[in-house]
């Protein structure tokens, strides 16, 4: 995270439970508040698959959401 910041990129944190150190270090947190992991993973596969598609969206101009 602090070479992510110190080269002026924007970063996003994957974090669980109480979000621990790096929820206040990045300039984004991605925050499931549960303490069972295996959701926790589920919740943040789905937020990055929504965060991809929206990247390719417009890197590429795909408007095809339907």
């Amino acid at each position: 995270m602090e070479t992510a910041k110190k080269m002026g990129l924007i970063t996003i944190a994957f974090t669980g439970k109480d979000g621990g150190a790096i929820a206040k270090m990045a300039d984004f947190s991605i925050h499931v508040s549960a303490s069972h992991t295996a959701r926790v993973q589920e919740a943040h596969i789905t937020a990055s698959h929504a965060i991809c598609e929206l990247v390719d969206i417009k890197l590429f101009q795909k408007p095809d959401l339907k």
